[in-house]
């Protein structure tokens, strides 16, 4: 078992941050069927929202299951319903921008993508540096779930900046993907403070944080839109979420 000290506070920190990623995801779902089904908005390219990202994220959420087994996370019942609800939305959106595309298969194994915008290539780097940074075999879940949910931001920062259109990602999406990952880190602060080395784990998910950021400036500077609403100025209603 890892040397985490898990107590109720910062177990509660831990699943309420990954909870409001979840609400972001929802939030998420329902801008885009809303979106892509306006009909003032045929024409808009739906590539804004990444499909390799919302792949990995994904994957990241079913590694989670095995390394909270080799911590007192498990004793939570609160844990597992946050795994099951982000794999159960994480699922329902994929689906929805599956069904977007004509040719769903020839748009994830892509080729005119580069490298980094590939999941199965950043899903390769993820194991790399999990391999690297885990100090025993049983911490490589751990590392692999923040470094999998990391890089899979890198191909949306990518493609939001390529394609000069965030129409189809809500800023409710991105604040609740920013708070989310401020009270992770807090989760991590509290462990530390407890005598727990994971000062690795937490520089790891610093470097989450910093591509939030990044991801969140990308969606500003093409958007016509601020990241937090301005109800003194006057927007489309489309613009609400």
């Amino acid at each position: 078992m890892y040397r985490i000290r898990i107590t109720p506070s910062n177990a509660l920190l831990f699943n309420t941050g990954n909870i409001l990623h979840h609400i972001g995801t929802l939030s998420e779902i329902y801008h885009y069927s809303i979106t892509t089904d306006n009909d003032q908005l045929n024409n808009l390219d739906i590539n804004s929202v990444c499909l390799d990202t919302q792949i990995l994220f994904l994957l990241s959420l079913f590694s989670k299951f095995f390394w909270i087994e080799r911590t007192k996370l498990k004793n939570f019942r609160l844990t597992y319903f946050e795994i099951y609800l982000g794999i159960i939305i994480q699922i329902i959106f994929l689906y929805k921008i599956l069904i977007k595309y004509l040719e769903p298969v020839k748009e994830i194994l892509s080729l005119n993508k580069k490298f980094y915008e590939r999941w199965y290539v950043l899903l390769i780097i993820s194991i790399i540096l999990s391999i690297l940074f885990a100090e025993k075999k049983k911490e490589f879940y751990t590392y692999f779930n923040i470094y999998t949910d990391a890089l899979a931001l890198i191909p949306q920062i990518s493609i939001l900046f390529k394609e000069k259109d965030s129409k189809t990602i809500s800023k409710i999406y991105l604040l609740c993907l920013g708070i989310g990952r401020f009270i992770r880190f807090l989760f991590w602060f509290d462990v530390f403070k407890k005598r727990t080395n994971v000062l690795l784990l937490m520089l790891a998910d610093f470097l989450h944080s910093i591509i939030i950021l990044g991801t969140i400036y990308a969606y500003h500077v093409n958007s016509n839109i601020d990241i937090i609403p301005n109800y003194n100025k006057k927007t489309d209603k489309g613009n609400i979420l």
